[in-house]
């Protein structure tokens, strides 16, 4: 408000510049895309049984989808603490590897499914970050198909393994993770020790990987996008892959 003459008020009235107005309704069309493409992203992942179950069009198409919403969306920024404590730390649940797809490009060196001819089922991936202690572990339920369980299959509940692949992180970048492994846990469960078995504690296994140098044991990826729901990442070795938020 200014004022004229003798004390008479004139009100003005903003309005915004219509290249202003046009770079809000940008965001706000942008944000629609990028949520519009997340729903895309989870309802085409959600079947395939963490890539185990995709064809080389599915990984295509995911690969398209996931190229969307990373222009759609921000850079991540896990060198805010913000970011690393309410979004990145966390229970997060394998939707899509593209390790898992057979002859995928991205992975010229992977040809058969795995568990394809093992006697090991894989089953849920779990990813577990604690932002405090700097820790990233990956555990996986793994089911053992071929057993004394198949013959006694109404008397026993089929064994199965929680192994547990741990790891140290680092921020190494705006958006780029390191991870060091240092350990494996595995605890039995079920089988034709069902009950007993569950009393045994966790078991460390030595690894050769131990004795080497930080960089045998090291990898690095990108988060290439991360909300509260889901989280995508890119390795160093090409793999893409998917998570969503079990928290």
């Amino acid at each position: 408000m200014r004022t004229a003459g003798a004390n008479r008020p004139v009100w003005s009235v903003y309005r915004p510049r219509r290249g202003a107005e046009f770079v809000v309704r940008a965001q706000i069309s942008t944000k629609g895309e990028q949520e519009h493409v997340k729903s895309q992203i989870l309802a085409y992942t959600a079947p395939l049984d963490k890539g185990m179950g995709a064809t080389l069009e599915d990984a295509r198409r995911i690969e398209t989808y996931v190229d969307q919403i990373e222009e759609r969306s921000s850079v991540v920024r896990l060198d805010d603490p913000t970011v690393e404590e309410e979004l990145l730390a966390g229970r997060w649940k394998l939707l899509y590897s593209s390790e898992f797809v057979p002859g995928n490009a991205k992975n010229p060196g992977n040809a058969v499914r795995p568990g394809e001819f093992s006697p090991v089922k894989i089953g849920s991936v779990m990813q577990m970050i604690d932002a405090k202690e700097k820790r990233l572990d990956n555990v996986v339920d793994l089911e053992v198909s071929f057993s004394l369980a198949n013959i006694l299959r109404d008397r026993i509940e089929t064994p199965r393994v929680i192994a547990c692949l741990g790891h140290s992180y680092s921020i190494a970048g705006a958006r780029t993770m390191r991870i060091t492994y240092d350990r494996t846990t595995l605890q039995p469960q079920g089988g034709i020790f069902s009950g007993w078995v569950q009393s045994i504690p966790e078991l460390t296994i030595p690894s050769v990987l131990n004795f080497l140098d930080d960089s045998f044991r090291s990898s690095s990826f990108d988060v290439v996008f991360l909300d509260r729901d889901l989280r995508i990442t890119r390795g160093d070795r090409n793999e893409l892959r998917i998570f969503i938020s079990v928290s």
